[in-house]
């Protein structure tokens, strides 16, 4: 004779709350997994990204392109770093990273909130670029070439950031904020690094020979004059 009984409700609970702590274990490992997927997809962005620079360069006297360009190929008044790199990445979703909250941010004006949208999620080192600051000892490294970087594999040129808000950044404001000592002319910008947590607590790099790396923030952003190993122009002074 055939015994057909039924789980009872006591059975059914046991059973679900098996599966429920189950689910609990596993969804941060999925999540971590995704994450990790998420992170892979940005470096393969910025390692493109850093490729194009170089493809830009090998075209233009070794130079590297401006944080703004005078000229206007579809951003509103300048152009950007990265646009200005379009033309050999190709493809606009190279420089939006998976794990941002938001894509790119619009410029408002007093009659139209989004007056100029820009859809990056990364920022260009302008300190390899062009100082601004007289009183800098960086002053005047405009579009300097590439060739006059003599640690390019060190040498930082665009990083996870929110690069629509922020179309460059200083980096030197990062050791300022965590080491309390500034270069002259420069002064701690408070917040920035919250920028950079984007991947497990650290932040993704591509470097001016075109291979890309994740570093944790903030230590592993500090630039050789404070302590770490990166670097930002050829003029600064080498202390390790």
């Amino acid at each position: 004779m055939r015994d057909n009984r039924a789980f009872t409700l006591l059975e059914l609970l046991v059973v679900l709350a098996i599966v429920a702590i189950l689910a609990s274990i596993l969804m941060p490992v999925f999540a971590q997994a995704r994450e990790k997927a998420r992170g892979a997809s940005c470096l393969s962005n910025l390692r493109q990204l850093s490729q194009a620079s170089l493809m830009y360069a090998h075209d233009y006297d070794e130079a590297l392109p401006g944080v703004f360009m005078n000229y206007d190929v579809g951003e509103g008044f300048q152009t950007t770093y990265l646009q200005t790199l379009m033309p050999y990445a190709r493809n606009y979703q190279v420089g939006q990273c998976p794990s941002a909250a938001q894509h790119g941010y619009c410029w408002p004006t007093a009659n139209d909130p989004c007056a100029r949208y820009l859809p990056w999620d990364y920022t260009v080192n302008i300190s390899l670029i062009l100082s601004v600051r007289s009183t800098s000892p960086y002053y005047g490294t405009i579009f300097r070439r590439i060739a006059e970087v003599s640690q390019p594999a060190e040498t930082l040129v665009l990083c996870d950031h929110d690069g629509a808000w922020r179309p460059y950044i200083r980096w030197r404001n990062l050791d300022c904020e965590v080491t309390g000592k500034c270069l002259p002319g420069v002064s701690s910008t408070l917040g920035e690094r919250y920028y950079y947590r984007r991947h497990h607590q650290g932040v993704n790099v591509a470097f001016l020979d075109g291979h890309t790396a994740w570093r944790r923030a903030p230590e592993g952003l500090l630039s050789v004059e404070a302590g770490g190993a990166m670097r930002y122009t050829p003029y600064h002074t080498v202390t390790q």
